[in-house]
């Protein structure tokens, strides 16, 4: 995975600026009337300006507006490992570390309405199948249905999503670095926007520029789908990189030296134990995308040893 790189501040450029003080405009009459308030670091913010919902939008560091409606108890349930069952739940008998951070956030005592609709009309399921059956019938409060109607990606344009991706200017999926994502026609361009805190889950930044990831269809649709991804699990394009951490290697080296093998098995190594740099790997399946590949490794190193040192001192 490469960084983005992008060029300079996308904020002080005209097209950019156009698209987001319309947007800023939209969000604003969303919430006419509605104190949408969040946390910025240590500051209260209330985002009932244009001028704070467009610095919102617009911010490098977006993931540190955190929203009073984020912790959303069905939101979170959903979200939950497939294979845990509701009656888990409810008992809190379990060793699930994630059962568990999931009651200390949501304790019976606060959340005993919650509760009751999964003791009534869950129990015995799985989250799985709740995915799958009432992802959109759960009950939402107010202010997070606001923050969802509010920061709508829909409000994005085709030509304003184009724009952006061609101001962005990534020629290459920074998730595979395989795929192009250039712009091409008049004004088109080949990339998908991968909202890196996934919309479905982080409704408030469906809408923040830096949440964008131009990404080629084959990650961003058949790969990532609706993987859930932060900057704490993965690494995040705009900021980071695999760098020197992973690289490469050639495992059967000495097959394809002696002729005991015509192709070249390549493998990711993540030096540093990164977990972030793993969980990057398994969500985009870097290995499988690139073990396709290897007859490219193995001329390079037909190429070496044809055209080693001394066969270039000679030339």
């Amino acid at each position: 995975m490469v960084k983005t790189f992008l060029p300079g501040d996308l904020s002080t450029m005209k097209v950019i600026d156009d698209i987001y003080s319309k947007l800023s405009e939209n969000v604003l009459k969303e919430i006419q009337g509605e104190q949408l308030q969040c946390k910025y670091k240590n500051d209260t913010i209330f985002l009932d300006t244009k001028e704070k919902i467009k610095t919102f939008l617009l911010s490098k560091n977006f993931y540190e507006y955190k929203f009073n409606e984020e912790g959303n108890f069905y939101q979170d349930l959903i979200y939950l490992h497939g294979n845990i069952k509701v009656d888990n739940l409810l008992s809190g008998n379990t060793d699930s570390e994630e059962i568990k951070v999931f009651l200390r956030k949501y304790p019976k005592e606060e959340y005993g309405k919650e509760y009751d609709i999964l003791e009534t009309g869950y129990k015995g399921k799985k989250i799985s199948e709740i995915r799958q059956q009432e992802n959109d019938s759960f009950p939402e409060s107010a202010k997070y249905q606001l923050i969802k109607k509010a920061f709508d990606y829909g409000k994005i344009h085709a030509d304003d999503r184009n724009s952006i991706l061609n101001a962005m200017d990534v020629p290459v999926c920074p998730y595979c670095n395989m795929n192009y994502t250039m712009k091409y026609g008049k004004e088109r361009n080949a990339a998908d926007i991968d909202h890196f805190y996934i919309k479905s889950r982080y409704s408030q930044y469906a809408l923040c520029l830096y949440n964008f990831v131009p990404a080629c269809p084959v990650c961003n649709s058949k790969l990532k789908g609706k993987k859930d991804t932060t900057r704490q699990t993965h690494v995040f394009p705009h900021e980071e990189s695999f760098g020197k951490e992973a690289e490469f290697e050639i495992l059967n080296l000495i097959e394809l030296s002696s002729g005991k093998s015509e192709k070249a098995e390549l493998k990711l190594i993540n030096h540093g134990n990164n977990p972030k740099i793993d969980n990057s790997v398994e969500t985009f399946k870097i290995n499988e995308l690139y073990d396709f590949h290897s007859s490219y490794a193995k001329d390079l190193l037909d190429k070496v040893w044809i055209y080693n040192d001394s066969y270039m001192e000679e030339l």
